[in-house]
């Protein structure tokens, strides 16, 4: 996980599987799609990471070991291309999505499909392996974990599309997913080309006349954090906006803001304390902001 953090032109998501823990959330949650990518893998045994598609770095894992093997995928030539078009709109939580494929020249043979996948960050759950921070977990693919088949033939440049058009889950916090979207043959496994985009982002790619920005909630930072988090908050014109803070459960803790602010750019502080000024213990938090006709949502993780 940490590597492909570091490494921002890498993409990723992480299918979950029903063992060692049979009721992992993650899981249970979209057994179709999970499921799905584990048999294209013929995966049992975990953890599993394969880049590319077709390699999986030296096991054990290590961070030297994935590196050389992102080192070796990455020389490796391409003429595909990917491009996007698309809307989401946050306050029906509407999403539509194209992507394209575009090849200069003839692909090796075989069942080309192309993926849109949604993944969700930022998720904290205590899984029995001990990993309780979960990142790039797959929520959905679609349509489903086949792809869309695609082929590249005749004259070049050649073109081929996917879509899909869906409403956000609203148990899902919208800053904290993205699209993945590939290009793979499902002959030798092989991705061709991958790409990645925040539904933060495909919002921006629509016209502002069509869809207006009035109030935005930037990603908390640090997060995790200990002991303070800044929010940022913008607006493009005067609104009465209420910012407060949740606990995973639901349940107000404590108001940030409630009242008038002036069109523009500002950040508010929260100190892990609740109304009554009492430190609160490690765990999630949610930040939810209204105003402008508008909520929206960010999830937090006080580690102590």
């Amino acid at each position: 996980m940490q590597f492909v953090l570091d490494h921002p032109d890498c993409v990723a998501f992480m299918p979950h599987v029903n063992w060692p823990q049979s009721n992992d959330p993650f899981y249970v949650h979209n057994t179709a799609d999970n499921n799905g990518r584990r048999a294209l893998y013929g995966v049992n045994a975990v953890p599993f990471e394969i880049l590319d598609g077709v390699l999986e770095p030296v096991y054990f894992y290590t961070y030297a070991r994935i590196l050389a093997a992102y080192n070796t995928r990455k020389a490796v030539p391409t003429d595909v291309t990917l491009s996007y078009t698309g809307l989401y709109v946050p306050s029906t939580g509407q999403v539509d999505f194209t992507v394209t494929a575009s090849t200069t020249s003839a692909l090796p043979a075989g069942d080309f499909r192309l993926h849109i996948v949604l993944t969700e960050s930022g998720i904290f759950y205590d899984a029995a392996n001990g990993i309780d921070y979960h990142e790039f977990t797959l929520r959905k693919m679609f349509p489903t974990f086949n792809g869309t088949s695609v082929s590249f033939s005749g004259g070049f440049p050649q073109t081929a599309q996917a879509s899909t058009s869906f409403t956000l889950n609203p148990a899902y916090v919208p800053a904290n997913c993205k699209l993945v979207y590939f290009l793979q043959n499902h002959t030798t496994k092989e991705v061709f080309q991958a790409g990645q985009i925040t539904l933060d982002d495909i919002q921006d790619l629509t016209d502002v006349a069509e869809l207006p920005l009035r109030l935005r909630l930037g990603a908390n930072y640090p997060n995790p954090f200990n002991p303070s988090t800044t929010i940022p908050l913008s607006l493009d014109a005067e609104a009465s906006v209420r910012l407060a803070v949740h606990d995973a459960a639901g349940r107000e803790l404590r108001v940030l803001h409630d009242g008038a602010l002036p069109a523009g750019s500002r950040e508010f502080h929260w100190d892990g304390r609740d109304a009554a000024g009492q430190t609160l213990p490690s765990g999630v938090y949610l930040f939810f902001v209204t105003g402008a006709g508008e909520t929206a949502g960010r999830r937090a993780l006080l580690l102590k």
